[in-house]
This record gives structure tokens, C-alpha cells and sequence, in this order.
């Protein structure tokens, strides 16, 4: 037990989390360069392809920063067990640490220095993350709970005609377990919950006012999220989000993921009904009924740039690519993480297996004692202390 507390140390817990969120940082900016690199790569590929590779390097992501949070919590280059903490001493270890550098070691110097402000900083840095954290946390639970009652709150089944639809277009989405089709008063676009029990809910007195054909078309469209498990990818995708929620990379990665979510079931949706013109006018009609009744913006249809992007890769068979600025921006970001490797990867010393603790703690705790001069013999340092 001795043991296991050395390695889970409130203190090193809070060093390993601090340093996770900060290598977040240019973990993130790889993965949107690699990212970048997909859709440019993939433009005549199919939405299926590109997503699953957004989704893999946003695995690869989330394995690389749980492996850095272990990494972090396993080594003994943190400053736990050190003297408290106070602004002299973090003053007194970002002036010496550079000091030690040789001429021309600017650069090491300054992540040193760098280091020693992160780990001296660590517990804001967690703290100012912690409180965000749960404030999305809260919100998404909310919003889970919300949806988890929707299903029996100004909820009424559709007549036999409806339902026997849904059962007819499951199976030819190979969909093999019972989905119920309801309309709510509550909701304000089409919307699938839960995951054993799926259900539809369509607005109220939409089945009525758009033609039938297209109302097929939509509720292929929600069973293909069914069909592929989205509602649990997209839970986990939100929470992976709120993590990670100060890091622009992955939240663009993570919109990229849900625009081709869309995209693939699209295609699944037109596979079945073998009509392309049928599903676009599928796609204005809902917005033109949106549009009429003054509702918020439907995630079926989308805002007007998605739902033209939508239309425009279902009738000319065109993804969409980086827009100038994206590129410029992923350009940048692919020469600072070069010039981030280059640095790290330097045979002098490595910053990133540097022992930042001996530089921060030389300034407090390997210092002289107050009082002695500088020339004092060895043994009579210690004979001096008490």
C-alpha cells in the first residue's frame, strides 16, 4: 500500500493532469494537420472512409493524452515533496534554471524556464480546467436527463400507418430490433434516444404537412444513425469534447467527424430509396417547414451553408475540402510542430526528459544556508545546520 500511494499522490496527480492538458496542446495541433491531410486527400473518397479515419486519429488522440497522463503519474520528475510553494520560489527557480545553460542554449533555457513556471502553476492550471470541466459536465448531464424525458412527456403514438413504415424501412436498413416512432410537442427537429429501446420523435404535425415520399426519406436518415450506433459515439464524442474543451484542434476535428456522421448516413439513407432528387427535396422541404413555423435551426436540414454543402455533395458527388484559411492556418501549425520536434528531438538534452525538479528545487532547497558564507568546507555546512 506504501507503494501504491507513492505513485497516487494527490500532489502527483495533479502534475500528471496539469502536464496531460498542456502536451494536449501540440498533440491537438498534430492530429488537425493529419487531419488536414485526410480531407485533402480523400475529396472523391466516400463520407464512410473519411470518417473512419477522423475517428481513428481522434482515438489515436485520446490513447496518446491517456498516455501521457500515465507517463506523467509514473515518473518522479515532479515537484512533489518539495517546499511549498510561494512566488519568491517561483521567482528564484525561473532565474536560476536558466542559469545553468551554456552560451547559445537559448532555446533549452527557455523551455527550462517554462517547465518551472508550468509546475510551479500546476494547481491553478488544474483548478481554472476543473471548474469549466464541471460546469460542461453538468450541462451535458442535464441535457442527457432532458432527453431521457422526452420520451413520455407530451409524447403520442402515430396511427398504424406510420409505424408500420418505420418496421418496413428498419428492416431494409437491416435494423432487426423494434424502433417506435412518436411525435412530441417538444422537440423541434426529428430526433433519436436511447440505445436499447430506440425511439424517433418527430415534431408534431410534421407527418401531416410534408409530402410522404420525403418523410420516408427523413426517417431513413434517422435510422441510419440507429443502423451505426451514433447515439453512443456521439455521448462519448461530447465528453471527449468537455475534456479537451480549451483546445480549438480537437473541437474542429470533432465537428469534421459529425459533418461526415451526417454525410454517411445520407448516403444510407439514398442507397435505400435509389433516388437522389427524392432526398434533396426531402432536405428543403424540412427547411422550408422549419423556416414557416419560426424554429430554431434543424439539425436534419442544418443552416443554410450546411444544408447547400449537403445538396451539393449528394448531386455532384464533392466533399468538402480546407478553406483557404484552414489551410493557412494548418500550415502554420504544421511548422510549429516541426519546430517542436526539432527542439525536442536535440541530442544535448532533452527538455522533454529533463529533471525540471532538480532545477526548481536547486533554487530552494540546494542553496546555502542563510548566513554561511560561500566558501564554508562541505563538513562544516552540515555541522553548522540544526
Amino acid at each position: 500500500m506504501a507503494s501504491l500511494s507513492y505513485f497516487f499522490t494527490p500532489e502527483k496527480g495533479i502534475q500528471a493532469l496539469s502536464w496531460m492538458l498542456i502536451h494536449s496542446l501540440w498533440q491537438g495541433l498534430i492530429l488537425a494537420v493529419l487531419a488536414g491531410l485526410v480531407i485533402q486527400l480523400t475529396r472523391k473518397s466516400s463520407p464512410g472512409l473519411r470518417y473512419s479515419l477522423l475517428t481513428f486519429l481522434f482515438m489515436l488522440f485520446l490513447g496518446a493524452a491517456a498516455y501521457t497522463f500515465i507517463q506523467q503519474l509514473a515518473t518522479d520528475k515532479t515537484l512533489a515533496g518539495t517546499a511549498v510553494l510561494s512566488f519568491s520560489n517561483i521567482a528564484a527557480a525561473t532565474v536560476q534554471a536558466p542559469a545553468s545553460a551554456t552560451a547559445g542554449d537559448g532555446v533549452d533555457a527557455l523551455l527550462t524556464k517554462l517547465i518551472a513556471v508550468c509546475n510551479a502553476y500546476a494547481h491553478y492550471i488544474v483548478l481554472i480546467w476543473f471548474v469549466v470541466f464541471a460546469y460542461k459536465t453538468i450541462r451535458i448531464c442535464g441535457g442527457i436527463y432532458y432527453i431521457s424525458r422526452l420520451r413520455n412527456n407530451a409524447t403520442a403514438p402515430e396511427s398504424a400507418y406510420w409505424p408500420m413504415q418505420v418496421a418496413d424501412l428498419a428492416r431494409k436498413l437491416k435494423v432487426y430490433y423494434p424502433v417506435a416512432l412518436l411525435e412530441s410537442a417538444l422537440v423541434k427537429v426529428p430526433v433519436v434516444i436511447g440505445y436499447l429501446k430506440p425511439v424517433i420523435l418527430v415534431p408534431t404535425g410534421m407527418l401531416a404537412l410534408i409530402p410522404a415520399d420525403q418523410i420516408e426519406a427523413i426517417l431513413l436518415h434517422e435510422l441510419a444513425h440507429i443502423r451505426r450506433r451514433d447515439y453512443l459515439l456521439n455521448l462519448f464524442q461530447s465528453f471527449a469534447e468537455t475534456i479537451f474543451f480549451f483546445n480549438p484542434a480537437i473541437l474542429w476535428v470533432s465537428s469534421l467527424i459529425r459533418q461526415e456522421r451526417e454525410n454517411c448516413c445520407d448516403d444510407m439513407a439514398i442507397a435505400v430509396l435509389k433516388n437522389k432528387n427524392k432526398f434533396v427535396n426531402a432536405l428543403i422541404s424540412f427547411q422550408e417547414y422549419n423556416l414557416h413555423f419560426e424554429k430554431i435551426t434543424p439539425a436534419f436540414a442544418g443552416s443554410k451553408p450546411a444544408l447547400m454543402n449537403r445538396v451539393k455533395r449528394i448531386l455532384f458527388d464533392s466533399n468538402t475540402v480546407l478553406l483557404p484559411t484552414e489551410k493557412l492556418l494548418l500550415l502554420l501549425g504544421l511548422f510549429i510542430a516541426g519546430a517542436i520536434s526539432f527542439s525536442t528531438l536535440q541530442p544535448a538534452d532533452n527538455w522533454h526528459q529533463r529533471d525540471t525538479s532538480k532545477s526548481y528545487a536547486a533554487a530552494i532547497q540546494d542553496a546555502p544556508s542563510p548566513g554561511l558564507p560561500a566558501d564554508v568546507p562541505h563538513w562544516q555546512k552540515h555541522r553548522c545546520k540544526v
